[in-house]
């Protein structure tokens, strides 16, 4: 949605993440997945040794044993200035890192970015060399190639970067960087990381800023006794914070674990002026006060062409929510999401009227867009801040512009709505357009149990809402099967129907996806008995609704399931185990993060060949833990009823979408004990 801090450098052959953790900002689209998408770490040591950087090389690779890399030194001075326009910010960056050993597959290219916002007024590099007896020669970077940086997820953006290669990169050799990035608005410089992905020796934060400007600093990942900042004076009535770490462990990533800025040690800078008349005042009310000014620039009475658009679709509409379901259906089938990052245009909303024009629009375009239309049918829609769950952060604990990457819209329905739909804890429904199969009145799954600041009236009211999680019941997926023998194959018929998120998940790949492929992604995405399963046809129901169940009839095969022996045919009693993938180390300690709460249920309907009688079914079984369950049923038809056959029912839960680190073992407790049932066999006989 807007600038984030992150990494003022990062290197392409460091598993792609950044060498350097800065407070620099880049627009979100293109770096917030880069730090935090799919991964996140271990909370690293805050130690206050101070370290030996002059160790013979061999005892430093004894001791980082495994590493590549160290960094000996990370400073950062971050200097609040008085412009003419208000604060602006400059922050000088410098870093030594020591090569342990040579880089891998030749000299790794480094890449320092800049924009419009964050301007990049110098840079230096250079290695020192060992010539040995302790010395070393220089060697400078002659060579910096700019360039625009394009994303494939973003349309436009002003984003820039400057790429080189350290000469002579030797074991035992010293890179040096020094930058210096100027910031348009002292409030985008947020944030510093102390750790990085190799170990720091150590680290240094330094803010300056005018004697009349007030700065707090606010740690995260920090333990108290760790977190000892030093108030200092600076020069020309300047004031100072000053913190340092000695050394630092290096991240340790963690899969399908919270984001890196919940444990990754890093400081928040909150900036106050209180010169200025819109800067008085609480956190949170001095930061809407300048978030409102963001979407008042981009604020329309009226949009004539989108007035007589949004009457002619709620025509014949009684009720407001059908009319706002209308009007978020057509924007999500008719504006397409591009992100739009240039410059300010990262921060305030396109105009309606331009969004309707061009038909793409980013989360501020299609936010606005939506909320102009939902007001021209007098419907009190409101534009909403929020930031995904991989930011760890609330507003009413952190008022900077780090804390949110998103736009929605925000409306408290008046009237009945949809069953589905779940309102915040306040009587809000959060809309989200740019999700083109996300059903009304359902919260995107990536800002679930996320703080939303719902913009007011005017610049000094606001309102706080938390995003609801959505209960499994609402996420399911019911799987109903009729299966027969032929010969050592299994056939069955059956229909598949998705509510929720996995219904909106699902529909978004099927609308990506040709139709006649569409068997193959089901194999995929939805195996069943063993890797031999293919789903032979695929019809599909309610594609066109977002709002309605979506359902796929299929016919499959399994070939070579049944194993006969001395007239005993034997047949896995159950066909599909959808937790199986997830098995966690036990001794991790982060939450296991779960994209939603679900429930599937499995019944499968067996037609047996009147050859053959059932002598043997696999009991019932059942696993309940803390926010997690199965439970397996098998009925076996009521001979004295003339009924023959057999029907299995296997549920499975998942009531959260944060497991705690202490409920892993009982976790894969569940798993061993299902993956030791699915052995068991339903036993045919002949008579």
């Amino acid at each position: 949605m807007h600038p984030v801090s992150f990494c003022a450098r990062r290197s392409r052959n460091c598993s792609n993440f950044p060498s350097t953790l800065s407070a620099a900002v880049w627009p979100q689209g293109a770096l917030l997945s880069f730090l935090v998408l799919f991964a996140s770490v271990e909370t690293a040591s805050l130690q206050a040794q101070s370290p030996d950087a002059f160790e013979d090389l061999d005892a430093l690779r004894d001791r980082y044993d495994g590493e590549r890399s160290i960094a000996l030194s990370r400073e950062e001075r971050m200097v609040i200035e008085r412009g003419p326009e208000g604060l602006t910010g400059r922050v000088e960056s410098t870093e030594r890192i020591l090569h342990l050993r040579g880089p891998l597959g030749g000299m790794p290219t480094e890449e320092v970015p800049y924009s419009g916002l964050i301007a990049l007024e110098e840079i230096e590099a250079w290695t020192e060399v060992p010539k040995g007896k302790g010395k070393y020669r220089r060697e400078n970077v002659r060579k910096f190639s700019h360039y625009d940086v394009l994303d494939e997820e973003i349309f436009h953006n002003d984003s820039r970067a400057v790429s080189f290669s350290y000469p002579e990169q030797v074991p035992g050799s010293i890179t040096h960087l020094h930058t210096v990035h100027r910031y348009a608005d002292a409030r985008l410089m947020t944030r510093y990381l102390f750790s990085s992905y190799m170990p720091v020796l150590h680290t240094r934060l330094t803010v300056e800023y005018p004697e009349d400007v007030r700065v707090r600093l606010v740690p995260y990942g920090i333990d108290e006794a760790d977190w000892q900042p030093v108030a200092g004076t600076g020069k020309k009535n300047t004031q100072t914070w000053t913190v340092e770490f000695h050394d630092l462990d290096a991240l340790d990533f963690v899969e399908q674990a919270p984001g890196l800025l919940y444990h990754a040690p890093h400081v928040q800078l909150l900036v106050e002026d209180p010169s200025n008349p819109n800067d008085r005042g609480g956190d949170l009310d001095r930061m809407y006060r300048w978030y409102h000014g963001h979407i008042e620039a981009a604020k329309m009475a009226e949009v004539p062409a989108l007035t007589a658009l949004a009457d002619s679709l709620c025509q014949g509409l009684e009720q407001p929510a059908q009319k706002a379901a209308a009007l978020l259906q057509w924007v999500q089938q008719n504006i397409r999401y591009v992100a739009i990052e240039d410059g300010w245009n990262g921060l305030v909303p396109i105009q309606p009227d331009i969004t309707y024009q061009v038909r793409y629009g980013d989360c501020k375009g299609m936010s606005a867009i939506l909320q102009t239309m939902m007001r021209s049918q007098g419907l009190d829609a409101r534009l909403a801040w929020v930031g995904t769950r991989r930011l760890p952060y609330r507003y009413d604990e952190l008022a900077n512009c780090s804390v949110d990457n998103h736009m929605i819209v925000a409306w408290k329905a008046e009237g009945p709505v949809p069953a589905a739909a779940l309102p915040s804890d306040n009587g809000w429904l959060l809309i989200d357009p740019t999700h083109d199969q996300l059903a009304f009145g359902l919260p995107s799954p990536f800002i679930q149990g996320k703080q939303v600041l719902v913009s007011g009236p005017d610049a000094e009211d606001y309102d706080l809402a938390l995003a609801p999680v959505v209960p499994a019941d609402h996420n399911s997926i019911s799987d109903s099967l009729e299966v027969e023998l032929d010969g050592s194959a299994l056939l069955g018929r059956g229909r598949m129907v998705f509510s929720g998120i996995p219904r909106n998940h699902l529909a978004s790949i099927l609308l990506h996806v040709p139709e006649k492929d569409w068997a193959d992604m089901l194999t995929e995405r939805h195996p069943k008995g063993n890797n031999r399963m293919r789903y032979s046809s695929v019809a599909v129901q309610g594609l066109e609704d977002p709002n309605q169940p979506l359902v796929l009839d299929y016919e499959m095969r399994i070939p070579e399931f049944i194993r006969e022996i001395d007239g005993e045919a034997f047949v896995p009693a159950e066909l599909a185990f959808p937790f199986a993938e997830y098995r966690y180390k036990e001794d991790r300690t982060l939450p296991v993060v779960f994209e939603y709460a679900r429930e599937y249920r499995h019944v499968v309907a067996w037609t047996l060949p009147e050859e053959l009688r059932v002598k043997h079914v696999p009991e019932a079984s059942a696993f309940t833990g803390e926010g997690f369950s199965y439970r397996f049923e098998p009925r076996l038809g009521d001979a004295a009823k003339d009924e023959s056959g057999l029907v299995t029912e296997t549920v499975y839960r998942l009531e959260t979408i944060e497991l705690e680190p202490e409920l892993v073992p009982s976790w894969n407790a569940m798993n061993a004990q299902r993956k030791r049932e699915l052995n068991r066999s339903l036993v045919l006989q002949r008579p």
